[in-house]
């Protein structure tokens, strides 16, 4: 009767077994049923072997971590390996990150398709450039080839697209193809050939000799889909070599052919300011262009920023020694300024401080949308500029806005710049009045710089505002503390409502009595609510009421809009491009 072994020896003959595999060559087999058959028939009966079941034999490399079993496989390392875990971004101070240095240790493959996936992935790390090109007389190519080892091809949604790489050998010694196999298997690819060398059946590939392989690509969505391919190859010398290709499919639609961008992304660029003289050539206003008949009994200045203050943002509000006293001076004033408790003292200077602000940014945003070597086409005395995103409002541009362009081949000073009228907004063209001298000198695909701009005029209404706002005592407006709690209208006195919807809703109902009441006055009367509840049709009730109860009052009625499409004061039941214009004339 054997003496039965104990855990030592029964490891000892698993490293023999792992030996034995390297001197066969069957180190990367996997499989637990074929590793148990060249135990039992070829390894056991060798001399100097104890006599051990495969099992025990296993289970002891196992437990010295020599080995690894999973789903019927078994992944035999003859290294134990180490497994640091560290900072990823810390390297010694004394390292050369030279990857092909002397000291840098050799990474030794698992076997298996894990472990060389994670050989490959380690390689690439290190010098991706190697693994791509053709090495040893091996050549990789097929007619969709691009640059940078990838193979990119486009298969329609719901079809099947079969795509040939072929694999040829241009040397003058033959090579052992060992396998080709993705480095993750995606289920919209199959590998198939003809001597199964996808499925890890080896093929001696003779000199001068090609052999294909077909990727086929079956997309049931539209999308981009990429797998990296492996093609392992060994020498006469058992040295073994990859060869990587990065695949990649794409199922195009024709939504995704009018999205996709145009040119290659470019970073926004921090302007260069150059300083250069410009004459400005003015340009043809739109026809029936409306301009504003309101009278306007106060002035309305221009409210530009000074020097310093944009010396002082541009420096992020942080001191240095480069800056001037005024500057300095400036500094100091906006940061106090913004620390502060907003109050009716400061209220008309911190909102102008803000205004600055947001127009320095607005100044700094609509550069992004300057076009250089653009063309234009003509459509009668207009000239017709393609704008890509102006339907979503990048950039915002409206019907009576302009912009400046100056011809790309101009070098003389002083430069000539054309101002340009918006006369029509279209999806993705913006016809454009100019000067008669430009339209009589165009001639098709002259080129030339768009600078876009902004209009500064409800900037300026906003300064005045918050300055009246101080001038006219709005303080308990604008700081409420009280009620008077006196009724301009009785609030108990019934309305007749012309929206009769709104009147069998109490909580508007109710808001509207309330405001023609003035109950909160001095405090103005807040309506809030998710979008869809009706605010708009409750001021709009408001304002009827107010003009039917009280025919002595005065509305002025503000939008973040001119467009007040929805608003219809009576008498007026047409569409408005002016809002104050309109509800002046309803209030006679």
């Amino acid at each position: 009767m054997s003496k039965k072994l104990n855990m030592r020896q029964r490891r000892e003959v698993g490293l023999q077994f792992i030996n034995f595999l390297q001197e066969i060559g069957e180190q990367d087999v996997t499989d637990k049923a074929q590793l148990k058959s060249i135990y039992n028939s070829q390894f056991k009966c060798r001399d100097g072997v104890l006599h051990a079941s495969f099992s025990s034999v296993i289970y002891a490399l196992t437990r010295s971590n020599r080995a690894r079993v999973s789903k019927g496989e078994i992944f035999i390392n003859s290294q134990r390996r180490k497994v640091v875990y560290a900072n990823q971004y810390w390297h010694h101070p004394n390292s050369t990150g030279n990857l092909g240095s002397a000291q840098s240790r050799a990474f030794v493959p698992e076997p298996g398709k894990r472990g060389r996936a994670k050989y490959i992935i380690s390689q690439m790390k290190q010098n991706r450039d190697e693994l791509i090109k053709d090495k040893d007389g091996i050549t990789v190519k097929s007619v969709s080839d691009t640059d940078g080892g990838k193979i990119q091809v486009e298969v329609d949604c719901n079809q099947t697209k079969t795509v040939e790489i072929e694999v040829m050998n241009e040397g003058t010694e033959a090579v052992k193809f060992v396998r080709c196999e993705m480095l993750r298997r995606f289920h919209v690819f199959t590998l198939k050939d003809e001597k199964e060398v996808t499925n890890s059946q080896p093929l001696q590939l003779e000199a001068g000799e090609t052999y294909k392989i077909e990727v086929i690509c079956s997309m049931a969505h539209r999308g981009y889909f990429p797998v990296t391919l492996v093609f392992q190859f060994q020498d006469e010398s058992l040295k073994t070599f990859y060869i990587i290709r990065f695949f990649s499919a794409r199922t195009t639609s024709e939504l995704f052919d009018e999205l996709k961008p145009t040119a290659p992304y470019k970073a926004n660029q921090h302007c260069i300011l150059r300083t250069t003289e410009e004459i400005i050539e003015e340009g043809e206003r739109p026809d029936c262009f409306v301009i504003n008949q309101l009278e306007r009994e106060i002035p309305l200045g221009m409210y530009k920023y000074s020097k310093s203050f944009h010396k002082a943002v541009k420096s992020e509000l942080k001191d240095n020694h480069n800056l001037s006293p005024d500057v300095k001076s400036e500094m100091q004033r906006i940061n106090s300024l913004l620390e502060s408790n907003l109050d009716f003292e400061n209220y008309a200077e911190r909102f102008s401080l803000l205004l600055h602000l947001e127009e320095i940014q607005m100044e700094v945003d609509i550069t992004k949308y300057n076009m250089e070597n653009a063309t234009m086409t003509r459509e009668g005395r207009l000239l017709v500029l393609k704008v890509p995103g102006v339907a979503e409002n990048r950039p915002s541009v409206l019907r009576g806005d302009h912009l400046l362009v100056s011809k790309s081949d101009d070098r003389r000073q002083p430069r000539t710049c054309y101002k340009g009228y918006v006369h029509q907004v279209e999806l993705e063209r913006v016809k454009l009045g100019f000067s008669q001298k430009l339209v009589n000198d165009f001639i098709q695909n002259m080129k030339f710089n768009v600078s876009f701009t902004f209009n500064r005029f409800p900037l300026k209404m906003q300064h005045r505002a918050a300055q009246l706002a101080k001038d006219t005592g709005l303080m308990n407006v604008l700081f409420p503390t009280y009620s008077n709690k006196m009724c301009i209208h009785p609030l108990d006195r019934k309305l007749n409502f012309y929206d009769r919807d709104l009147a069998e809703n109490p909580e508007q109902a109710r808001a509207v009595s309330c405001i023609v009441a003035g109950i909160s006055r001095p405090a103005p009367y807040l309506i809030f609510g998710p979008p869809g509840t009706g605010k708009t049709v409750t001021i709009v009730e408001a304002i009827k009421q107010v003009l039917l109860c009280i025919p002595t009052a005065r509305i002025l009625a503000c939008a973040p809009s001119n467009s007040v499409d929805a608003v219809n004061v009576s008498p007026f039941h047409r569409p408005t491009d002016f809002l104050a214009q309109e509800v002046s004339g309803a209030v006679g």
